[in-house]
């Protein structure tokens, strides 16, 4: 692999002559920047941007002479010349292309260097997705498409945490990185499909039977928390005849993403400081939410958990599939509780006592006592008052023949039979839970919406395609979870084995009402089935 600085004329030196070259140049200018903070104090932070530009430029140029040196060493060509062999993709034999390429401290670098060309498909393949080649020798090293690992590492979290593209890109440029919206939204678009493939993949793993269980859980006092965002998703329309200047078409309809986040609990219901927060999302449907969630799970080991708690709202695309989610892992039934948000019971609570017609006094009254009962897991108690005060509107809604009648009579008995079927299920006793030790309200997963989905991915006139809107989604998820170190490690090792970034699979029908009447829909298929085979 052959290295120069872009637009130079002479190779990369070695790495001890760029020390010394480096060595001598900060040694030059040193006496320059203390005079000039002695006769301007007020200068050191000019002084010190300069400073940090001279080290990082010097770094620079000490890593890529590193990079000339180790690319010729013996370790460095065995590893290169076992990399395609060790690939999943046909590859052809390597040809000498040309690269530019970029460093984490800005500096381009011009590359020759090997590229493994896919082999050619057989008409007949199964395979759908387009083959990609392979760099082996930057592959080794880790380089995603044109920057080095540091480099993306840096993009992909500017990217994900500003606002926008265009902030994170004035950022970078503040630390020395110019580069264009485009680069930037490349890299970091590649880097969530990357991941979103990964995940793929163990999944298919897990409803295969081949995953390792883990041990990150064991012993652990464990809550699952799961709830649904809101965001609009672009669809474009291509218009059969489109005028000059006319902006492209596209209808921006509403989209439920589904998030769960998964920690550690004490004794006393709250989170373990030192617990590592896991957290992961989706837009392709509650199906697909149950399974990532169960591989999750098995991944980390909660069959040897202390306890498992799951805990959600009302939404019954939730509550539906947490049965299966038990039944995949192999939990046992004994360690595990479900429970209903506290808070989000008691609302329906007040949203019953609203169709009554009482004053605001009176009615806060009420609420207050029936709230009160409630925490008390006197459930019974709260449905049968409810039904009590309200028996008109009860005698009225069974008089009701429009089954999507939406009258005050319909909407109380609906409140009724909300707290009624989570009652008999078990996941109103909230003195039980408290004396146990466990959460009873979902605040984690309603942070975690609201940090995750809200302030990257839903703001006013920001209208993401699905696609994209999946690929960020994935990158926030793990970097907001401090699980981001170990997704750059993943993301190093799988471009040494595969450049496939195909993401999406078919899910089974996880429901309770599905899994009654097929019974194909096992916890564990047998049959793995992926949908890019």
């Amino acid at each position: 692999m052959d290295i120069r600085l872009q637009f130079a004329t002479e190779m990369i030196n070695s790495p001890q002559e760029e020390l010394a070259r480096f060595h001598i140049a900060v040694a030059t200018e040193m006496p320059k920047w203390e005079v000039t903070l002695r006769q301007s104090p007020d200068s050191l932070f000019d002084i010190e941007r300069v400073a940090d530009d001279y080290f990082r430029n010097g770094a620079g140029k000490i890593v890529a002479s590193l990079l000339a040196a180790t690319s010729k060493t013996p370790e460095v060509e065995a590893a290169v010349a076992s990399l395609p062999s060790e690939t999943e993709t046909p590859l052809r034999p390597p040809t000498r292309t040309g690269l530019i390429v970029k460093l984490l401290c800005g500096i381009v670098l011009e590359i020759t260097t090997l590229y493994c060309a896919p082999a050619r498909s057989n008409k007949n393949d199964p395979v759908t997705e387009k083959r990609q080649g392979i760099y082996p020798e930057l592959a080794v090293y880790g380089f995603a498409k044109g920057v080095s690992a540091a480099l993306e590492d840096r993009i992909v979290r500017a990217a994900v945490l500003y606002p926008s593209f265009e902030v994170a890109q004035r950022a970078l440029a503040k630390d020395g990185l110019d580069l264009d919206t485009k680069t930037i939204r490349r890299v970091t678009l590649q880097c969530g499909e990357t991941l979103l493939a990964e995940r793929r993949e163990k999944v298919e793993s897990f409803l295969c039977g081949k995953m390792p269980v883990g041990n990150a859980l064991c012993g652990k006092d464990v809550v699952v928390e799961e709830d649904g965002g809101r965001m609009r998703q672009r669809e474009n329309i291509v218009p059969s005849l489109k005028k000059p200047g006319d902006h492209p078409k596209f209808r921006a309809e509403w989209r439920e993403p589904k998030l769960f986040i998964i920690y550690c609990v004490d004794h006393e219901g709250k989170k373990e400081k030192d617990s590592e927060v896991w957290m992961d999302a989706t837009f392709q449907g509650a199906d697909h939410a149950a399974e990532m969630l169960a591989a999750r799970l098995h991944e980390l080991g909660a069959v040897k958990a202390k306890s498992v708690t799951f805990l959600a709202d009302g939404a019954n695309c939730l509550w539906d599939r947490f049965d299966w989610v038990v039944e995949a892992v192999h939990l046992d039934r004994n360690i595990v509780h479900f429970i209903l948000d506290f808070f989000h019971a008691a609302h329906h609570i007040s949203l019953a006592i609203a169709e009554l017609g009482y004053d605001h006094v009176k009615r806060r009254e009420l609420y207050k006592e029936l709230r009160h009962e409630l925490r008390q897991s006197r459930w019974e108690y709260v449905v049968d008052r409810l039904e009590e005060l309200g028996k008109d509107l009860v005698k009225a809604a069974e008089l009701e023949t429009t089954p999507v009648s939406k009258t005050g009579a319909s909407n109380f008995v609906r409140e009724l039979n909300y707290l009624r079927k989570h009652g008999t299920a078990g996941h109103l006793c909230y003195v039980k839970f408290s004396r146990r030790g466990l959460p009873l309200g979902s605040g984690a997963v309603e942070s975690a919406i609201r940090r995750v989905i809200n302030l990257r991915l839903k703001s006013n006139g920001m209208f993401w395609t699905p696609e994209n809107a999946e690929k960020v989604l994935q990158v926030r998820c793990q970097l907001l979870s401090s699980q981001w170190d170990r997704c750059c490690n993943v993301l190093r090792f799988r471009r040494r084995r595969t450049r496939s970034r195909h993401w999406r699979w078919e899910a089974f029908d996880r429901s309770s009402s599905a899994r009654s009447v097929n019974s194909d829909a096992t916890p564990t298929p047998t049959k793995c089935r992926n949908s890019s085979a």
